[in-house]
């Protein structure tokens, strides 16, 4: 027997994902992310446990890899980090032990110094951390969700921080065989982790992280412009980690929350692409939880995979419907793929339309004193729900599948041998 599979555990709005690899007598495990606060006692942590007592005696963790330090991938492994302490100062063995940590924390990439950021961060919010004690006119182009999750972003700079003492007080070795930072060229290409598995880093490409050290220190002290500029289409993402993890013959790409141009000029630079610019991997997780704003028109013509992994829960309206549509018409309807989510088509709806008429109620009550104020349509499914996209879709012939996973599991994808456990 020999595996190669990922499992996406659930981790509410964020990636928290097992690689296993290797045979029953060489098990093999890398784990990307840990989702948002939660998600190490939930999901991480009894996921590991049951690993563990599967596996036996010598288990460890290969790789702990944080793609980028927004909250919702970090927290989970600092809450990791945080109990292995716990319990070195307690006199307690740790069951889960790391061999090494592949992280960028964001004050080394961008060479700014993290008292400044975090006070920053602070000052101009109201020592909240919350965007939402800001006043942000109709004029200006940020919607108050969107820069709340931007503040997060940038109040994210600590949590990196702390992964990277935890890991120095832990002993983890950091970043090894690269000269710094994770990045294409910065250790052996590509990277060798284990018996055949190789990871090959697409990204963060140097050109982004020049870009991010010039903006991230042109817009200090942070206030609502620079709110503003840290969306997809500028900071916060460009960090992150791509890999195209490779094993038998078998391919996975794992995206973090790169943006699609970003990830195809990453993967073109490391040769990665065939003559028309193509890429064919096994699984594709998708980029940012399925957001529409980290995808370009053409990206699902020129990545393809025989499994797409959709790792969000409804909140902040990922995954968008719009990201199926542009998926789903990039194939041909004859195409044998499948879709997996992390939690229930009906629960990520459900969350998607709440927010959406939550949104929509904010918007009408801003337009009784500012009448420009643009309120949106009421919630309709026919127009707005993800499942009836799927079943519209399905009518129209396509082949694809979608699978959902039972309660408080995430969908495992075996590419050889069925993990047994």
């Amino acid at each position: 027997m020999e595996f190669f599979t990922l499992e996406a555990l659930p981790a509410q709005h964020g990636d928290c994902l097992l690689l296993h690899y290797g045979t029953p007598e060489k098990p093999g495990l890398v784990v990307i992310d840990g989702g948002p606060s939660k998600t190490w006692r939930t999901s991480l942590e009894p996921r590991l446990k049951a690993v563990r007592a599967a596996r036996g005696g010598g288990f460890k963790i290969d790789l702990l890899m944080v793609s980028h330090i927004d909250d919702d991938h970090i927290v989970g492994v600092v809450d990791f980090t945080g109990a292995w302490l716990t319990a070195r100062s307690d006199g307690e063995p740790w069951p889960y032990p790391v061999a090494q940590l592949w992280h960028n924390s964001f004050e080394r990439i961008s060479d700014s110094d993290l008292t400044q950021v975090t006070a920053s961060v602070m000052a101009s919010t109201g020592g909240t951390g919350n965007v939402e004690s800001l006043d942000f006119d109709e004029e200006d182009r940020i919607d108050a969700k969107e820069a709340q999750a931007a503040c997060k972003v940038l109040a994210s700079v600590a949590k990196g921080a702390r992964l990277r003492n935890d890991a120095k007080a832990l002993n983890i070795p950091t970043n090894i065989g690269f000269d710094g930072l994770v990045r294409p060229g910065g250790a052996t290409v590509p990277y060798p982790l284990g018996p055949e598995l190789k990871l090959h880093i697409a990204g963060p490409l140097s050109a982004q992280l020049d870009a991010l050290r010039t903006q991230f220190a042109r817009q200090l002290p942070v206030g609502e412009a620079t709110l503003a500029a840290y969306l997809d289409e500028s900071v916060p993402n460009l960090s992150s980690i791509v890999a195209v993890a490779s094993y038998r013959g078998k391919r996975i790409l794992l995206t973090g929350d790169a943006r699609g141009d970003y990830l195809l000029d990453g993967l073109a630079a490391e040769g990665l692409l065939d003559a028309d610019g193509r890429i064919h991997v096994d699984v594709l997780k998708l980029q940012h939880h399925g957001s529409v704003r980290n995808t370009e028109d053409d990206f699902y013509r020129r990545v393809t995979a025989d499994h797409y992994v959709v790792s969000a829960d409804g909140r902040f309206g990922n995954p968008d419907r719009e990201t199926f549509e542009l998926l789903i018409e990039a194939r041909d309807k004859a195409d044998d793929y499948v879709i997996h989510l992390t939690y229930p088509v009906a629960s990520i709806d459900s969350a998607r339309k709440k927010e959406w008429e939550e949104g929509r109620l904010r918007k009408a009550e801003k337009a009784k004193t500012k009448p420009k104020t643009k309120v949106p349509v009421p919630w309709d499914d026919a127009t707005f729900s993800i499942a009836a996209l799927l079943e519209a879709k399905t009518a129209e012939g396509y082949k694809f599948r979608v699978t959902e996973p039972a309660a408080g599991k995430g969908p495992k994808i075996d590419l050889l041998d069925a993990l047994p456990y």
